[in-house]
């Protein structure tokens, strides 16, 4: 009894994954700012913090800042039991383009 409830505690705290994306859309301009969730407009961390506030540039100095991210939406699709056009549209498809480089 007490080892299932000990079990069920560590199953309920464990972290779940997350599946989810912004899709195209950063939530942050920067390695900082997406480490904080896009929160970073009022941090003058790197040169990235223009882009969220301009009045930030004044604090990053002489510098230049590179970055980029690897996405990689594992996209497919598949439609079943369709009866219109005699079943014509139904089947799937796996996209061919699976990483894209986005440079910061």
């Amino acid at each position: 009894m007490r080892l299932s409830r000990l079990a069920l505690a560590v199953a309920l705290a464990a972290p779940l994954a997350a599946f989810a994306t912004n899709g195209y859309f950063s939530h942050g301009y920067g390695m900082k700012a997406k480490g904080m969730g896009g929160a970073a407009t009022a941090t003058a961390s790197d040169t990235f913090g223009g882009a969220v506030n301009p009045a930030k540039m004044v604090w990053v100095g002489d510098r230049i800042d590179f970055g980029a991210e690897l996405f990689s939406p594992i996209r497919t699709v598949s439609r079943e039991g369709s009866t219109g056009f005699g079943g014509f549209y139904n089947g799937s498809v796996e996209s061919d383009s699976n990483y894209f480089l986005i440079p910061d």
